[in-house]
């Protein structure tokens, strides 16, 4: 089955996978061309891997000496 793809469509999968690579908000805003910081936003759909990693760089209470007991 062939997938009809828009250019929005284009433009959001850019946006998401600049985000995804580390790119920071301002570096997808200038990269989108938008002038308002607040416009990437709704591109930006971070990878569930990713956002698997940054809950792994939380160290751990127990990691510290800090659980509570």
């Amino acid at each position: 089955m062939e997938r009809h793809l828009t250019p929005h469509m284009l433009r959001w999968a850019f946006g998401s996978n600049v985000a995804d690579a580390g790119g920071s908000l301002d570096e997808v805003q200038r990269l989108l061309g938008q002038k308002d910081p607040r416009s990437p936003r709704p591109y930006l759909s971070p990878d569930v891997r990713r956002l698997r990693a940054a809950v792994g760089r939380v160290p751990s209470p127990r990691e510290n000496g800090q659980e509570d007991r």
